[in-house]
């Protein structure tokens, strides 16, 4: 297991995670990121907004920024 930190970057702001979790590795941790986005995304559109331009950042226990999932590329937007 290794401990990845999970920061939230919105434009003008950085949410840093102090504690971090434990993955298997960087593919699950990027499944940890994945859900924590949905669940911020689906939490702002029911307050009516959503920003494409915010992400998290996967950075490992050295600090190295190892994957960023942007919000834009995590859900399928159509006008059907």
């Amino acid at each position: 297991m290794q401990r990845y930190f999970l920061y939230l970057n919105e434009p003008g702001s950085r949410i840093a995670d102090d504690e971090g979790f434990l993955a298997v590795d960087l593919n699950d941790a990027i499944r940890v990121a994945t859900a924590g986005a949905r669940e911020i995304m689906a939490a702002e559109i029911l307050s009516g907004k959503l920003c494409f331009a915010t992400s998290i950042q996967i950075l490992n226990g050295r600090g190295a920024t190892m994957h960023t999932a942007w919000f834009k590329d995590l859900v399928l937007v159509t006008d059907r």
